[in-house]
């Protein structure tokens, strides 16, 4: 018959394993981008995003460093895009940093996610402008390759844009393993350390 220490060990350790497995970046859940936009000088520091419109990295205009994603245009649309391998059904959370400096009327930005703006995620300019404002959404996977990006709409002024992150939201049962291997490994230790007393 199998110890009750060796089992107890046993258990926790192939609880924590699959947890793990479900829980760690490039696996079964890769974390797909992380960007503060200081991958190079502004002419090109924006690869791999694809630009449309009047966007550039500016110098001097960054939050996590010195370079920012200014959004500025006379009128109508500007998108930068940038393809995630992601992995369907799986949430994912959008957080980023983000200056308004636009006044008035017809000034929007937005992120969109799967080809569609996301809900809730329309800025419109403010009467005063905006300093650097952290914002954070929730977007669920459909496919193996998700478009993801944002636009904007600024006939006067300009959206800075900063510290761009997307991860990938653990499950709910990836927890759940997680807690009976940490639980079956306590448990190990506590009945080792009971027997070591008798």
């Amino acid at each position: 018959m199998m110890d009750h220490r060796v089992r107890w060990a046993v258990v926790g350790f192939v609880a924590l394993m699959l947890a793990l497995g479900s829980v760690l970046p490039g696996q079964a859940t890769p974390v797909p981008y992380t960007t503060g936009f200081e991958t190079g000088p502004p002419d090109n520091g924006l690869a791999p995003w694809t630009v449309t419109g009047s966007v550039a990295l500016i110098a001097g205009g960054g939050l996590g460093g010195t370079q920012g994603v200014n959004f500025t245009a006379p009128s109508g649309s500007i998108v930068l895009t940038s393809p995630l391998v992601t992995a369907p059904g799986q949430v994912y959370k959008i957080d980023f940093w983000l200056r308004i400096n636009a006044t008035g009327t017809g000034h929007d930005f937005e992120v969109f996610w799967d080809g569609s703006n996301l809900p809730g995620t329309a800025f419109e300019a403010q009467a005063t402008n905006l300093n650097y404002q952290e914002f954070a959404f929730l977007a669920t996977a459909t496919s193996a390759s998700t478009s993801f990006g944002f636009s904007a709409n600024v006939p006067v002024g300009n959206y800075r844009l900063d510290l761009v992150n997307v991860n990938a939201v653990p499950e709910p049962a990836s927890l759940t393993l997680l807690g009976l291997g940490l639980v079956g490994l306590v448990g190990y230790q506590w009945r080792r350390r009971q027997r070591a007393t008798k």
